[in-house]
């Protein structure tokens, strides 16, 4: 007759699958999201993924990008975008900044000018009609001086050879002092307010770096202005 010998079992501890999972419930709980409820389950994941014990969320959700800043110093006008530059002399010495004047409004009369509801109107449209003018020249930026002219040239990389001009150089549409928050600006005589035309291969007033014309150094601070 054969012995028997007896059978020995080993119990072979098991890794817990969902250790996460048994944090976030009691054991009995466990069970029933282990059996099968798929909507318990998934709300289980979430709570993970949401973890902030140190545990990240899952590689495919992104973070949102972050909204564009709107850029406060551009201006759409006419079929262009303009990028106003600021308030700066021209201190009437050649060469000057913009050494063209492009266009003078011929109908702003002195007393229109001192009007601020006629200046409201006034301003905006001349500044479309002032980047129309340089643009057909090909040319890209300009300032608007002397409250009715424009000025351009073809070398925009000119436009602060001057310096910045004092804040009370330049006015708004409503002929207070430009301000950061105001888009449409002018410049009183013997100085420009700059703005530049944006396109896709044109983002920024680009410099030409060559050996300029020597200038005077003197100021003048009472100078005849050019006749057109």
């Amino acid at each position: 007759m054969l012995l028997q010998r007896p059978l020995h079992f080993h119990h072979r501890q098991q890794q817990d699958p969902h250790p996460q999972l048994r944090r976030c419930f009691p054991i009995a709980g466990l069970a029933g999201v282990l059996a099968g409820n798929v909507s318990t389950f998934n709300n289980v994941t979430t709570l993970i993924s949401n973890d902030t014990s140190g545990n990240q969320a899952p590689a495919n959700e992104a973070t949102p990008p972050t909204p564009p800043k709107a850029d406060d110093d551009l201006l759409h006008t006419c079929n262009y975008t303009l990028k106003r530059k600021g308030c700066y002399n021209d201190r009437q010495i050649v060469p000057r900044p913009f050494p063209v004047m492009v266009m003078k409004d011929e109908n702003m009369s002195v007393g229109d000018i001192t009007d601020k509801e006629a200046y409201a109107k006034f301003l905006p449209a001349f500044i479309c009609r002032c980047a129309e003018e340089v643009r057909k020249r090909k040319w890209w930026s300009f300032g608007i001086q002397n409250h009715v002219e424009c000025h351009s040239g073809p070398d925009e990389g000119r436009f602060d050879e001057d310096g910045a001009a004092a804040p009370a150089l330049c006015v708004n549409s409503k002929l207070d002092t430009c301000g950061e928050g105001d888009k449409t600006c002018a410049g009183k005589d013997g100085a420009n307010f700059v703005y530049t035309v944006i396109t896709d291969s044109h983002q920024e007033i680009k410099k030409i770096i060559y050996a300029r014309k020597k200038r005077s150094s003197k100021s003048h601070h009472h100078h005849q202005r050019n006749k057109h």
